[in-house]
Formats: C-alpha cells, structure tokens, sequence
C-alpha cells in the first residue's frame, strides 16, 4: 500500500512538473504587460545555417513563456508582499501605504552620485551647445528634468531604504547647468510645494494633475498663458493601469486613480496616430499661435495634450537622437527637452546632431602632447559630415571642452564618455567647409588647467 501511494506521489509530482512545458503547446500566448521584453522563439537553421546559439535561446525562450507563468509570478507576489513586505520582483521597490517605486531611482534617492564630475560636465555642455545651435536659428530652447517619484513622495519609501547628505546626480547636474547657463526649468519644487498626490500610486510616473502642473511651469517660461488648460473642473476614476504593478503582478486587476478633465481638449492629432507612445507625434490647433518640438520619454506622454492644447503646431519626439537639422527642428519656434531625473547619465553618451560651431579657442600654439586620436567620417546627410573617435593616453580636466583643429578652422566638439576611462568627441561640419582633398587634423583639450595639442594627422575629406 506504501509502494503504491509513492508511486502515485511520484507519478503527480511528475505530472505537475510537466504541466507548464506542455501547456506552451496548447495555451494561448498571453498578452505581455508593463513593457516586458521577452525571448523571441529561436531559429534552428536560418540561410541554410545552423544556430550555434540554438540550445541556449530556447532555454530563454522556454523561462519567458511557460503555461501559467504570470499567474505563479502573481501568487509567489502576493505571498512575498504579504508575509514579508517586500516586492516580488527586484526592479520594484514596495513602499509604505502600497506605494511601489522603481528600484533604478535607488541610488538617486540615497544620494549615491553615480556620474563622474567629467561626465555632469560633457552632459551639461552637451545641452549647452544644443542650445547655442537652436538659438542661432532663432528659437527658443529649455531643458527641464521630470522628478522621480521618491524625490517628490520621500514618506513613501521602504523604511529599510535610508536617505544620506550627499547629493545625488540631480542636484550636482544642475549646478553644472547653471554654470553653463543652460537654460533649465525646475519642476522639483512646484511638484513639491503642491498639497494635491501628483504621482501615481501604482506606477512610477505623474499623473494628467501632475503633467499639468508641469505644463503649466514650461508654458510660462515661454510666456504661454496657463488659460490654454481644460481648467480645474475635474473629476477621477480608477481606471489607471500602473507600470510597477503590471510588472509585480501581472495577472493583478488593481487599478490606480487618476484624474481627467471636464472640458476637452481643442487641440488634434494629426495621422497617423496610433497613442501616446509613438515615437513621433503631431498635433494641430487652429485657436492657438507658435510652433513646439519637444524630445521627451515616458513622463513626456502625459504632457502631450497640455502642450499640444498651447500651439498651433508640435511635435513631440522619443528619439534618443536630439537632431535639430530635421524639418520639424527647423520649422519650431520653441525646442523644449524634457528626461526624467533617472535618466541623466544618458546625456553623457548621446550625440545631439547639429553643425559644430566654430571657435577662435585653440587656433594659438599651445604645448603639443604625445596624445593620439582616432577619427572616422560619416556622410550624415546632404550638407554635414559626421566625424568622430576617441582619445589614447590622455586625461581631460573636467571642465574640459574638446576642440577638433582641421586646416585653419576650429570646431568644438560635443564630449562623449564611452566610459568613465576613455574620452571621445563627436561633431558634425558642414561639408561646404571641408572642400579640401586632405587637412590636418588635431584635437585639442584641456588637462592640468592649460589647452594642449594631439599629435597632428592627415585626414581624406575628398568626395564628402
């Protein structure tokens, strides 16, 4: 009777392990949430060559999509949030009151500066230059950064998560903006100073409230009035589906509030328009004057229609590649940036497109280095040339700017960190300036306080 018993122990326990593989076969795939990026099914043989990497694709391929698995996901959750407080997966962080947060603004919470002074200072020229290109085509350009949700709501955190002195990436970059004279606008502070809950609980971003306070802040630096807005007859329902929750609960029906407003908008799309989360998206308003480019990410969608509703024409972009030689950069009167707060160390590794300017810094003699640099050329488009590279044993200052030397011009080249060890620059001349066969080229840069010189080189420009 033991045996027997055993055998049908281990005969269940067999069926349920198999229970999860075979339903791949027979379930229906289910619809990812909260932006889950899954393994796509792996090809065997593609072009009549095998996967070498074959085995270990589907076994990430099998992890992401076994039957049931956000339901065990949900389950295993919900038993970790209620006997031990804490969050089922390791990118949400669960807070007091059901406040979830995403645990990659840790370290800006906790004041741990993850970027170089280097770094603050090429981001910060980096937006520098962005302007001086947009404000010598005439326009307006602001830079604004969309607080974390723990840095407006810190009540909410863990208690186990301790807050230190020292100031984190935010505050040290904007201190560098001001030294550049970048023309940021703060939405730290109005988003602090309001008594209304701004942010939504459930997921990590504002809510339509907090975006039109936002708004409203932007709108007034470029001396937009604040009656574009739908007023302040509003009315909510629980009907947000949170980003943070979907990711630690993903079969979880819990919905967040938010607020909507009475009156409608006036503004509209133009086709195509699919949502808020294409990469690009126009609007029109027929009522209104002024024209708008806005690059923006995730906080950005929901500030779509309160700046829509204030121009007669926008576009807001979530290309990562600030280009403001694209038609919609040269008809806009207004450029307006905006990152979330998490996400400024990417402004050390982004490559704004704009022609370089040109400057009267390096052209004297100054000491010459035994420092190379690698330089390759790109046709970018009709009218520039994209050159870039790296520098080899040589240690910039950190306010250093990057000159390029080519013939008897200078250019200043936008700073890039490829990492924290290893320089680069990038920049893009118009090809009208570089009609010559061959120039010499050198970098020039700053290191112990005084401009020093590469070793000079000899670059082809014939047929750019």
């Amino acid at each position: 009777m033991k045996k027997s018993l055993f055998s049908i122990y281990i005969a269940l326990f067999f069926l349920i392990c198999t229970v999860p593989a075979a339903g791949m076969f027979l379930a229906e795939q289910e619809e990812v949430r909260a932006n889950q990026m899954l393994a796509q099914k792996p090809v065997l043989k593609e072009k009549s060559e095998w996967n070498p990497d074959y085995l270990r694709e589907l076994d990430q391929y099998v992890s992401d999509h076994f039957a049931f698995r956000q339901e065990m996901i949900t389950a295993n959750a919900v038993l970790m949030s209620g006997l031990f407080h804490v969050s089922g997966t390791e990118d949400v962080l669960l807070g007091r009151d059901g406040w979830l947060f995403y645990r990659e603004t840790l370290n800006d919470f906790s004041g741990i500066a993850t970027m170089s002074e280097r770094q603050l200072y090429a981001a910060a020229r980096n937006l520098y230059l962005m302007q001086e290109a947009a404000e010598k085509q005439g326009k307006t350009f602001l830079f604004t950064i969309a607080p974390n949700k723990n840095s407006i709501y810190p009540e909410y955190m863990p208690y186990y998560v301790r807050k230190t002195d020292e100031q984190g990436n935010a505050s040290r970059f904007i201190r560098h903006l001001r030294q550049q004279k970048v023309r940021y606008i703060d939405l730290f502070q109005p988003l602090k100073n309001d008594t209304k809950v701004l942010y939504h609980r459930l997921d990590s971003h504002w809510t339509n409230e907090g975006a039109s306070l936002a708004g409203e802040v932007l709108l007034d630096a470029v001396k937009k009035k604040p009656d574009c807005f739908p007023g302040k007859k509003t009315y909510r329902k629980q009907d947000f589906p949170g980003d943070l929750y979907e990711m630690v609960y993903p079969k979880g029906n819990q919905k967040d509030w938010e607020v909507y407003y009475r009156r409608p908008f006036t503004f509209q799309y133009k086709e195509p328009f699919g949502g808020v989360t294409d990469i690009t998206i126009k609007t029109t308003n027929k009522d209104k004057e002024g024209s708008l480019l806005m690059y923006r990410d995730s906080f950005g969608n929901a500030l779509i229609p309160f700046m829509a509703e204030a121009f007669s024409e926008a576009c807001f972009s979530r290309q990562s590649q600030y280009d403001l030689t694209v038609e919609e950069a040269e008809e806009a009167e207004i450029v307006i940036l905006e990152m979330v707060e998490r996400n400024i160390p990417q402004l050390a590794f982004c490559q704004p497109i704009f022609a370089a300017p040109e400057r009267e810094q390096g052209l004297r003699l100054e000491e010459q280095r035994a420092a190379s640099f690698t330089m390759e050329q790109e046709n970018w488009n009709q009218e520039l040339v994209k050159l870039s590279g790296s520098f080899k044993h040589c240690r910039l200052d950190a306010d250093s700017n990057i000159y390029v030397r080519i013939g008897n011009k200078c250019y200043e080249a936008t700073p890039v960190s490829e990492t924290r060890e290893k320089e680069g620059y990038v920049l893009y001349v118009q090809k009208k300036k570089l009609s010559e066969k061959q120039c010499t080229v050198q970098i020039v840069y700053k290191s112990k306080d005084r401009y020093v010189r590469t070793e000079e080189k000899v670059i082809q420009f014939g047929g750019n």
